[in-house]
């Protein structure tokens, strides 16, 4: 740890020079006190002693016993400066209770927390144990990032978890799942699963469940990422703002197939109407919903994210681009309060592309409870579709 100014090792030489010579004449001084101190118990005893013999000896004790705190005072200010100087070059040392207790006066706290980053950064266990023990901060909350995916071993990890750090990082911090994956370092990737790292897609992007990064990837990664975050994320089936689970976003994108059957047999199902529901009519409301959508886009009548149209967060897909305009075939499904309307036909003037729409039904205000209405009905006087989000559909 760097305490103090200029060269480091002049404090050292400065305090073992000191301390070299005052010993000795301490050690001189105790023996010459004590050899006293018995020739005047010894007198005493045998009754031979004479006061004026004795006033002569009581004021040389007066004068070695100052001397032995003089040089025993001395001695320790002259070891401090000596073990001070010497935790810039052996940290362990600081860990010692008093000397940390000294060193928390010396180091003022953003020193402190450089002084803990440049360990994380030098993989200097030393430093890194002596700063956590002055109370820097594990977290690091003054940065973008954890030291967790800085440090490369295990062990120093689990030192910093021990101290605080969060195998998430802090909120505003990227997640060290993320930065793992980045680096595509997959020995930290499974330590900080397996030290309770949240796989949920609120910790990331909106619809970016870990899975869909990991499918993402490229190159493409092998299928121990996917396994061993299978052993770890209890909810595969989590399904994000708009209603998709990590399966939906594969399926749509077409991205490893070869993980879907890993994520079935795991229990990872669709939340989108993918391959469920009853089929809709072409007259059915939520279908009718879709197509007006279509229609009014681009027109005088367009809002982007109007929410007569969208529920919040619909459009995070940003996919505006793909959506057919003309000639467009619409078919759907429904199950309960949610319908998938599946539009197809050209998009900007290029090829034939599908896009599916997640609608979902919302009851209208004063309207009798959503479970006792019937959404399939024609008429649809106890509420209203809205669409929750959609996807370029690649399969």
């Amino acid at each position: 740890m760097q305490v103090g100014e200029g060269s480091h090792w002049l404090g050292v030489l400065v305090g073992a020079l000191f301390t070299a010579i005052l010993l000795p004449l301490l050690v001189g001084t105790l023996a010459s006190l004590l050899r006293r101190l018995g020739r005047g118990t010894s007198l005493l005893l045998r009754g031979k002693a004479q006061w004026s013999g004795l006033t002569g000896m009581g004021r040389k004790l007066r004068e070695e016993m100052l001397f032995v705190v003089v040089f025993c005072v001395s001695i320790v200010f002259s070891s401090l400066i000596l073990l001070v100087s010497l935790v810039n070059y052996f940290p362990t040392i600081g860990t010692w209770s008093p000397l940390t207790t000294l060193l928390t006066w010396i180091v003022d706290d953003s020193k402190l927390q450089q002084e803990l980053g440049r360990g994380v950064d030098e993989q200097d266990a030393g430093l890194i144990q002596l700063a956590l023990t002055m109370g820097a901060d594990a977290r690091n909350p003054g940065e973008k990032e954890s030291y967790l995916p800085r440090s490369r071993s295990p062990d120093l990890r689990q030192l910093l978890v021990e101290y605080g750090a969060s195998p998430n990082g802090l909120r505003h911090q990227e997640p060290p799942l993320l930065q793992a994956l980045e680096i595509r370092d997959f020995e930290l990737y499974q330590w900080l699963l397996q030290a309770g790292a949240n796989p949920d897609p609120r910790m990331h992007a909106p619809d970016e469940h870990l899975i869909v990064l990991l499918a993402r990837s490229e190159p493409a990664l092998g299928d121990e990422w996917l396994t061993a975050l299978l052993r770890h994320d209890r909810d595969l089936n989590r399904r994000s703002a708009t209603g998709t689970t990590a399966l939906d976003v594969m399926t749509l994108e077409r991205v490893r197939p070869d993980w879907h059957t890993m994520l079935s047999e795991a229990g990872a199902r669709h939340g989108l109407l993918l391959d469920r529901g009853e089929y809709m009519p072409a007259d059915h409301p939520a279908i009718t919903h879709v197509r007006q959508w279509l229609g009014a886009r681009g027109t005088a009548d367009w809002l982007e994210g109007d929410e007569r149209w969208e529920l919040p967060g619909a459009d995070a897909t940003g996919i505006y681009y793909f959506l057919p305009v003309k000639d467009i075939q619409l078919t759907g499904r429904i199950e309960g309060n949610e319908a998938l309307v599946r539009a197809s036909g050209p998009a900007g003037g290029g090829p034939e592309r599908t896009t599916v729409v997640a609608l979902r039904w919302i009851q209208a205000e004063a309207a009798e409870p959503i479970a006792q209405a019937d959404p399939a009905t024609r008429g649809w006087s106890h509420g209203s579709w809205r669409i929750a989000g959609f996807w370029l559909d690649k399969r």
